[in-house]
């Protein structure tokens, strides 16, 4: 048996340096957390206004942070309450039909349960979308006398008159039983992923190494 003793030069100074990293460790992951979470929702401004067509300041600025606190270790980046439900679409793909639109033109038996819209693209938005506007004058004028919009339900369609007496009518609103798709135009989640993979590691070595540096 050979024995021999090593020493250790510097154990106290390290032990002390790691003992303080600890007690910083979780001030130091919450403010990263934070950082992070405003990388993500500046990231999410700038994909607002690559995928949508000069936005309005409201939805351009809907991205929230709900920060980080010590003692609950995580951060959130959401949209606005207010303006949610008129992206989810854009988000996840999917029908756009207006749950209120919806739901009258069922009460009004043009649509029933099963079935979905499809639109003349001679009439949708930048988005590919009718704008509620329009939905909004389509309910208040439909097969009512004078009204511009008729139901064609042999052709399955809503159609609005245009030309003397209505000749030149055109078919706005396509009544499918096959749910439409509509492809994701805002990349919510995966700019918020790249995001946290490319600035979460520099935020917590800044955050960590102030924390150490400021700890009493």
């Amino acid at each position: 048996m050979i024995q021999f003793d090593v020493k250790v030069r510097g154990l106290k100074s390290a032990r002390a340096l790691f003992d303080g990293m600890a007690k910083q460790l979780p001030y130091a992951t919450s403010v990263a957390l934070n950082a992070t979470a405003f990388d993500v929702r500046a990231e999410e401004k700038n994909e607002i206004t690559r995928a949508f067509d000069n936005p309005v300041a409201f939805v351009r600025n809907s991205p929230r942070v709900e920060k980080s606190t010590k003692r609950a270790l995580s951060a959130a980046v959401y949209i606005d309450e207010r303006i949610q439900q008129a992206l989810v679409h854009q988000v996840e793909g999917g029908p756009r039909l207006p749950r209120d639109v919806a739901r009258k033109l069922r009460s009004m038996g043009i649509l029933r349960g099963n079935e979905y819209t499809t639109y003349n693209p001679e009439f949708t938005n930048s988005r590919g979308n009718l704008t509620l506007a329009r939905w909004r004058k389509i309910l208040a004028e439909v097969n009512q006398p004078g009204g511009k919009f008729f139901v064609d339900p042999k052709r399955k369609s809503i159609w609005i008159k245009r030309g003397r007496g209505g000749r030149q009518a055109r078919p706005i609103v396509f009544i499918t039983a096959r749910r439409p798709t509509y492809r994701q135009r805002f990349d919510f989640y995966g700019t918020a992923q790249r995001t946290v993979s490319r600035v979460f590691d520099a935020n917590f070595d800044r955050a960590m190494a102030r924390a150490v540096r400021t700890a009493r």
